[in-house]
């Protein structure tokens, strides 16, 4: 294993540790995770990965940051202009969602345990899920505004609902892999958040 050379782009390097970060993280635990484990993983020394965080706390905080960046920026991009069928079609993304990244999923539950025993990771955590939850604010509000629908709850109450409802979801679905927790989230989220009226 040798260090990326000057043809792997610092930010490849970045995303290259991020992801190993974020699979040995779920793999393996926090605690047990070296950072050599995540340098290897990634393909490179751990120099990249101290050239890149300054530390496990850093890294952790970073993987976190990086998966709500990702969330915003494509889970949220479902067209508004999907009129009556966009509440079904939330859902449908969501389920497939928790389905598709179980890894994600052991990685969130992990990076709780571990902040709550660390009260300055756990704040810099709180900062990337208070971003989440204000875009999904945000993605509601506007689509009340377009669809002209009341919701049946404030945004940003709705947002914190939402957010939790799919976590937990996706906590059962760990333990029980079947069709069930999916088909439970689909529907809460359909009831949740209103379809616009058809005339």
């Amino acid at each position: 294993m040798t260090a990326p050379t000057p043809r792997v782009r610092r930010l490849e390097v970045r995303r290259r540790i991020l992801a190993a970060a974020a699979e040995q993280f779920a793999e393996r635990g926090i605690h047990a995770t070296r950072l050599d484990d995540v340098a290897a993983a990634a393909g490179f020394t751990r120099g990249a990965v101290y050239s890149n965080f300054a530390g496990k706390d850093d890294l952790v905080a970073a993987v976190i940051a990086d998966r709500v960046e990702g969330m915003t920026g494509k889970g949220l991009a479902l067209t508004l202009g999907a009129g009556a069928g966009l509440p079904a079609l939330a859902a449908a993304y969501l389920a497939a969602q928790v389905k598709a990244d179980t890894t994600g999923h052991r990685f969130a539950l992990e990076t709780l345990l571990y902040a709550a025993r660390d009260e300055e990771l756990r704040e810099r955590i709180l900062g990337s899920r208070k971003t989440l939850r204000a875009a999904v604010a945000d993605w509601l509000t506007e689509y009340a505004k377009q669809s002209g629908v009341d919701l049946p709850l404030p945004p940003d109450v709705l947002a914190l609902t939402l957010v939790a409802l799919v976590n937990g979801i996706a906590s059962e679905y760990l333990a029980d892999p079947s069709p069930a927790p999916l088909d439970a989230l689909a529907q809460a989220i359909v009831h949740l958040v209103p379809a616009p009226v058809t005339p």
